[in-house]
């Protein structure tokens, strides 16, 4: 069974899309949890 281009090519980009949300979400909400750390320990 032969795989057609265009499956390869849609896995491609689904890894690629995985991969950059991986990467940007935890860099882009970084300051909110950071801030929300800082306001938990400030309670105690």
């Amino acid at each position: 069974m032969k795989i057609h281009p265009q499956v390869w090519i849609l896995i491609a980009l689904l890894l690629i899309v995985n991969l950059s949300a991986c990467i940007l979400v935890p860099v882009g909400g970084d300051g909110d949890h950071h801030g929300d750390y800082h306001s938990d320990h400030g309670q105690y």
